[in-house]
């Protein structure tokens, strides 16, 4: 009888084991799915937020001109936008020169927002194009001499590019536009 338990034992154990009474691994995680909400129920409110962030970062490269200190600008700028502005800010340093008054902002249009407002859209970049007005705004040298000359434009038509990035809106880019001047 003790042979005839040991091999029902025998065969009983196995079969539990194939039966499931052994851990299971864990379920595969699952990947994150991208967000499809858009980040602004319309493109109107898309411009609004995109004019804001780039006053934000004219405000702070005015002001990293008048200061030399370009921390700031990391809250309002990334990438080229950050670079350049920074190394623009070392070099007003090292020349002495310094700026008094503040550059304006006129004009904002969208040039593509499309992908800030889109269902499913994973663009995180928009383009806006705006005249910057630099009228208000005088560079001086190391002597506190005047270093503008009044001959050239003081409105620039310009091509920002602003990412949406952690919650906020940076400007990445910005450049000069080349094609029609819409300033004028």
């Amino acid at each position: 009888m003790r042979r005839t338990a040991i091999a029902l034992a025998l065969l009983i154990v196995p079969v539990l084991a194939l039966s499931g009474c052994t851990p299971t691994p864990p379920p595969a995680a699952t990947q994150p799915k991208p967000s499809s909400t858009p980040l602004f129920a319309s493109e109107e409110e898309a411009l609004e937020a995109a004019t804001e962030a780039y006053a934000a970062y004219e405000l702070a490269l005015d002001t990293a001109f008048m200061s030399y200190d370009a921390d700031p600008l990391k809250r309002v700028a990334t990438g080229k936008a950050l670079a350049s502005a920074s190394k623009s800010v070392d070099e007003y340093s090292r020349a002495g020169k310094k700026q008094a008054g503040y550059s304006k902002i006129d004009k904002v249009t969208a040039a593509n927002l499309s992908g800030w407002v889109s269902f499913g859209s994973s663009e995180r970049d928009g383009q806006i194009y705006a005249c910057l007005d630099v009228s208000g705004v005088d560079v001086t040298d190391a002597n506190g001499a005047s270093v503008v000359n009044n001959d050239s434009p003081r409105q620039f038509p310009t091509l920002v590019t602003i990412t949406a990035a952690a919650g906020k809106l940076l400007v990445s880019e910005e450049s000069i536009w080349e094609g029609r001047n819409f300033c004028a």
